[in-house]
């Protein structure tokens, strides 16, 4: 049981991942998909 909880809390919550790629987006030139945008298309793919 120690080890499943140690894996869990070692993962990144999604605002660290989340962060993690609008800094990655924000390095690159070319223009990407934005938290919003795919948030949006997540959405829309569901209905």
């Amino acid at each position: 049981m120690r080890d499943v909880v140690v894996d869990l809390a070692s993962r990144p919550t999604t605002e660290e991942t989340l962060a993690a790629m609008e800094s990655v987006r924000a390095d690159s030139d070319t223009p990407g998909a934005t938290h919003e945008s795919i948030l949006a298309d997540l959405a829309a793919d569901r209905r």
